[in-house]
């Protein structure tokens, strides 16, 4: 469209993100990784005993606690993987069988919109 008409023009991401979210209604965000709510919560808590375990003696308790908190966050890693990974494969099935429908829902903005 306007890239056929105007091949010289360069528009910059900032740009089209100001444009794309003031005059749609449309928002999107920069891409962030690990920004989970559980996982920046056992990251936090990691963190706190971490200091502990290096600012006193170690004490066996808190080596436990550091140990189960490790192993919770794994699982909550491995459950979000196996989330993503179904997701994609349902996403990859429902483009290319008709007997499957994908729907995404957007929590944000509570507006279901089917996928294919």
């Amino acid at each position: 469209m306007s890239c056929d008409r105007n091949p010289g023009d360069k528009v910059s991401y900032e740009s089209y993100r100001k444009i794309v979210n003031t005059r749609f209604s449309i928002s999107f965000g920069y891409a962030r990784t690990d920004t989970c709510s559980g996982c920046d919560s056992l990251r936090a808590q990691l963190g706190q005993i971490h200091s502990k375990i290096e600012s006193i003696k170690a004490e066996t308790s808190l080596y436990k606690q550091q140990a189960k908190l490790l192993a919770e966050k794994q699982l909550h890693q491995r459950k979000a993987e196996n989330f993503y990974s179904r997701k994609k494969a349902t996403k990859t099935e429902a483009k290319t069988t008709d007997s499957v429908l994908d729907l995404a829902f957007d929590f944000h903005r509570k507006i279901p919109y089917p996928t294919k």
